[in-house]
């Protein structure tokens, strides 16, 4: 039975630290984002059966592989930390951005109306904006909009308090931008929609958005469903392109099994901007939790 039990953990232990050594290949192949997703859940699993190994053998050569092992998985768990911890500037009177991915399946948008009301944002960004639920860009509240169309789920759009430079709105695969005059200067919005990641299409999206953003300067503000977490290569691609970087943090915002939620809808603030706060919001009839970020330039 002992043997049974130690064939069992070796075997979870090759699986879990294969894929926590194949999720720090993101820039690679994409298979490693797709793996980065689970990388504090993967340590978790992981570190325990390295318990078990050491539990179970009484081997010199176990014991220092489950040593080395709590070493491993501490540091990978770790690593998502810098994303986990705001830091407060202290000032109240910064902007404001609103971000939710709507859902394509929303039956009502009072909620979300309602939620916008209580937070009143400078800026919002939207995904899946599709059917009924475009009452949310049409009733914000907010008086410069832009829409782009998207995927069969809806499209993407941001609407601004603040005014738009002319000749500014324009629309990329999964992102609508346009640039805007706001208290602290000029400023590019952006909303977001990337496709789920590997074995789907979103490395080919990211290379289409990376072209597009070459064109342009200036300081960014993105809001997004990214469908990726904070700690990805996919994330330092767009954070590196922009010149910003996730707002610190950052919130489990998709309940991906039940109560089990994953980090994946972001607000990218330029890099020389302090975080006041970043809060998440109710589901408010959608499958994504809102994010909230309050920021000083």
């Amino acid at each position: 039975m002992r043997s049974v039990a130690l064939l069992v953990v070796v075997s979870v232990l090759v699986a879990t630290t294969t894929a926590l050594a194949g999720g720090l290949l993101g820039g690679w192949h994409p298979i490693g984002d797709s793996l980065a997703v689970f990388r504090v859940e993967l340590a978790t699993v992981a570190a325990v059966a390295f318990a078990g190994l050491r539990w179970l053998s009484p081997a010199q050569s176990a014991r220092l592989a489950a040593a080395g092992g709590w070493v491993g998985c501490a540091a990978l768990g770790l690593s998502t930390l810098p994303w986990s911890w705001p830091s407060a500037s202290g000032d109240t009177d910064g902007l404001v951005l609103y971000q939710k991915n709507l859902s394509f399946r929303m039956r009502s948008a009072s909620a979300v109306l309602r939620d916008i009301a209580a937070v009143e944002p400078d800026f919002i960004t939207l995904q899946e904006v599709r059917g009924d639920n475009r009452a949310v860009l049409q009733r914000s509240g907010l008086p410069h909009l832009h829409i782009c169309p998207f995927a069969g789920v809806g499209s993407v759009a941001i609407a601004s308090a603040w005014p738009v430079v002319p000749g500014t709105r324009s629309c990329a695969p999964g992102m609508a931008r346009m640039q805007v005059r706001t208290p602290s200067g000029d400023l590019w919005l952006a909303s977001v929609h990337l496709h789920w990641p590997w074995p789907h299409r979103q490395s080919e999206q990211l290379e289409q958005l990376a072209r597009s953003l070459q064109e342009t300067t200036g300081d960014w503000l993105v809001g997004g469903d990214f469908n990726m977490v904070p700690w990805s290569h996919t994330l330092r691609t767009l954070t590196s392109l922009t010149h910003t970087r996730v707002a610190s943090g950052h919130r489990r915002t998709f309940p991906l099994l039940g109560p089990y939620r994953i980090p994946i809808d972001h607000v990218l603030v330029p890099s020389s901007a302090q975080v006041d706060s970043h809060t998440s919001r109710p589901l408010a009839g959608s499958d994504h939790h809102g994010v909230v970020v309050r920021f000083v330039r």
